[in-house]
């Protein structure tokens, strides 16, 4: 029987970890290289500021993005395109 595993991030991008952007790009997309190897792995991703927003819900881990500097830059994360871009939608 293969493995379920369901993964939730939660990022900040409040501007307070500005000094880790780099950190939290790399491990992130560490994590999800690592959870590739894995069967059965969904992802939901979650990004807090002042209120929460949902990035994406459940996709295979196959088909989560990782972060780059267009996609994630604390302080700027509220920016229309990259919401655009990543489809995120604010959470209930």
């Amino acid at each position: 029987m293969k493995s379920q595993t369901h993964v939730t991030f939660v990022l900040d991008s409040s501007g307070s970890p500005s000094k880790i952007d780099d950190d939290t790009q790399g491990g992130f997309n560490t994590f999800l290289m690592e959870k590739r190897e894995e069967s059965e792995v969904a992802v939901t991703l979650h990004d807090f500021d002042s209120t929460v927003e949902l990035v994406y819900r459940g996709p295979d881990i196959v088909a989560a993005e990782t972060l780059d500097t267009d996609n994630y830059r604390t302080g700027d994360w509220r920016n229309p395109r990259l919401r655009r871009r990543w489809g995120g939608q604010q959470s209930t």
